[in-house]
């Protein structure tokens, strides 16, 4: 394959495309192996409380989402606009297997998921974009963590640059390091609501508050368009 060709191992929400070998029957996972140059070096983002900017490098609150878009064999293409399709607020994390508090953020986010989903209300699309690491190490942590998420995984960093995570020195152990965690939630129309550059206890209790008031919003603006 290719430098320049990116191979998507498929999951259902969104795409039917094939499933990684190794992997449970109840993990769902995408992995999308995208042309990347790197990350920037990581600091401890996890000092207990949550916090969020109004920018990270490119990143603005109130503009649209950098856009990407890359191949997939069963539906053409995977973009910011085809994950936006479903008129729903979008949640996109970046993450690695050495950030703890990824980790920790992905754990909390998979039990809110599934407890949104129990009370019969329809989660925000998600998509969990990995830096760097291996695929067998990111279907190892997947399978240890029971994660029924939609995991990209961004092996060079070409996405990870499109948002503010730009190439560094590599560490000591030669692989790449990034300023994690970084998680954004969009509107329903793609534009940045919040970003979130440190996941503390509150996390999911701030996450649920400005994912609530992007479906406010959404559905104040569907009642205009009546």
């Amino acid at each position: 394959m290719k430098r320049n060709d990116a191979a998507v191992f498929g999951p259902p929400r969104f795409s039917d495309g094939f499933r990684m070998r190794g992997f449970s029957g109840g993990t769902v996972v995408l992995l999308l192996i995208l042309l990347c140059a790197g990350s920037a070096v990581a600091k401890d983002r996890g000092n207990g409380q949550t916090r969020t900017v109004d920018s990270f490098g490119p990143l603005q609150v109130g503009e649209p989402l950098p856009t990407f878009a890359f191949p997939d064999p069963q539906q053409g293409v995977i973009s910011t606009r085809t994950l936006l399709s479903s008129g729903e607020p979008l949640l996109l994390s970046f993450w690695a297997i050495w950030c703890k508090y990824c980790i920790k953020g992905m754990d909390r986010i998979q039990i809110w998921k599934a407890e949104l989903e129990e009370q019969g209300e329809q989660p925000p699309t998600m998509l969990f974009i990995n830096l760097i690491d291996k695929p067998e190490f990111v279907e190892k942590t997947s399978r240890q963590h029971r994660w029924n998420l939609p995991i990209a995984l961004d092996r060079f960093g070409s996405v990870g640059q499109r948002f503010g995570l730009g190439p560094t020195e590599s560490d000591q152990l030669g692989g790449h390091r990034a300023s994690l965690p970084l998680t954004i939630l969009t509107d329903a129309d793609g534009r940045i609501r919040t970003i979130f550059t440190s996941e503390g206890a509150d996390f999911i209790k701030v996450l649920e508050r400005e994912w609530r008031a992007a479906k406010q919003l959404e559905g104040s603006a569907g009642g205009e368009e009546k």
